[in-house]
């Protein structure tokens, strides 16, 4: 089965822009406050009732920030129709009870949404730079955590992306570690269509983007709806040659 396509966007407008590109999952984010920042909760409503206003069949995400960003605060209700979460793992390399506190955080979220959510878990391949836990670490807490799936991204967003961090051996221990816990994997990293043919090699369940969707390539930049066909192309034809 190919990939399913996943964009970022920040608010209700790139929303529309995105679903008009033909997305197959929303992600909502603020990539002004990094790669995982989260998006006002009055914006991650707004989007999420673009899709139920709508009726279309798009799942929708939201990235919920870093771990360490909830110590001292209250998480938010997320509203309902929001199919996955992703909280980062920035900073918690020197912390010998990572996975107690990232697994509070989360169950911070549950109670204030009274209801269980799906977690995407977060392996930063730059997890040096985010001083982050290594992928292998955290696709072995994802299995006993029993998150929904693991998303490998960048942490540090200056210009090197997937495998400038990950040797494609590495990638493909992870994928089939990862699909061997029925979990799904998803990729990030500063995607480009030209990247897509070998991804598709590793049958990644979802492929995400944001600078790739955005205009000139910019991550900062307005969602381009004509941008996010170009990479929709780039991955049918990907599909169909392998």
């Amino acid at each position: 089965m190919p990939p399913q396509l996943l964009v970022s966007v920040r608010n209700e407008i790139e929303a529309e822009a995105a679903l008009q590109g033909g997305c197959d999952i929303l992600d909502i984010k603020e990539p002004a406050r990094g790669s995982l920042g989260m998006a006002d909760i009055e914006a991650i409503s707004a989007v999420a009732d673009v899709i139920q206003q709508q009726q279309v069949d798009v799942e929708v995400s939201t990235a919920l920030g870093e771990t360490t960003d909830w110590y001292a605060a209250a998480p938010p209700a997320l509203p309902a129709g929001i199919s996955y979460a992703k909280l980062g793992t920035a900073g918690l390399r020197p912390d010998l009870d990572w996975q107690q506190r990232w697994t509070g955080v989360r169950r911070q979220f549950e109670l204030a949404a009274n209801r269980n959510i799906s977690w995407i878990a977060v392996a930063y391949i730059d997890w040096e730079l985010a001083d982050s836990p290594p992928p292998l670490e955290i696709v072995a807490a994802a299995a006993e955590a029993g998150c929904a799936g693991v998303l490998f991204d960048t942490f540090a967003k200056t210009g090197r992306g997937l495998f400038d961090w990950l040797s494609k051996p590495q990638l493909r221990a992870l994928v089939n570690d990862i699909h061997s816990a029925d979990q799904l994997v998803a990729v990030a990293g500063q995607i480009a269509a030209e990247n897509v043919p070998t991804l598709i090699d590793f049958a990644p369940d979802i492929i995400a983007i944001r600078s790739a969707a955005c205009a000139e390539g910019q991550r900062t930049n307005a969602i381009h709806a004509e941008a996010i066909r170009y990479f929709k192309t780039a991955m049918h034809n990907a599909a169909i040659a392998n």
